[in-house]
């Protein structure tokens, strides 16, 4: 099992917080040109998008370090709506489960974590910051791997123990 689905189905966590922090190395490197197409530029795909598409709001703003602090608090974004796209959280909504998505992001030089206002409780809550957000092109993208996945596991329940042949 997954720590995500042992925490939501075993634990019934009610809250769970999706944290970034100010000056991560990661979103830094998602603006820079992949170089070779490594495990880490593999996991970056998603933010390069993300950057990539926010890039003209990013550029309005006075300092590259204000852009930098802005395109981490996006990346949370980004993080809480694919924890809040995932099987285990859209189904404990479904059967009406408390579980509620936050999004935080931490500051390395003040040492204060800062609630970002991002909060999903619902499959209505998805919804509608999908609706309302300016940004709501930020879910990940469709690839090829995650297509392939998506049809590998399109029939299975997590839920349900395996079926074992008796003899």
């Amino acid at each position: 099992l997954s720590v995500l689905e042992f925490a939501v189905e075993t634990l019934q966590v009610k809250h769970i917080i999706v944290c970034g922090h100010y000056g991560c190395g990661g979103i830094r490197r998602a603006f820079e040109p992949p170089d070779g197409g490594g495990l880490v530029d593999h996991w970056l795909a998603p933010v390069r998008e993300m950057c990539r598409r926010c890039a003209p709001d990013l550029a309005r703003l006075p300092t590259e370090a204000a852009r930098m602090d802005r395109a981490c608090e996006l990346n949370v974004e980004l993080q809480l709506r694919r924890v809040a796209a995932t099987p285990i959280v859209r189904s404990a909504w479904q059967r009406q489960q408390s579980v509620t998505v936050h999004g935080w992001i931490y500051g390395l030089g003040d040492g204060l974590l800062r609630d970002l206002g991002l909060k999903l409780s619902s499959l209505d809550d998805a919804e509608s910051l999908d609706r309302e957000n300016e940004y709501a092109g930020l879910a990940e993208p469709i690839t090829m791997v995650r297509r392939h996945a998506e049809e590998a596991f399109a029939g299975l329940t997590m839920l349900e123990p395996p079926l074992l042949e008796e003899g």
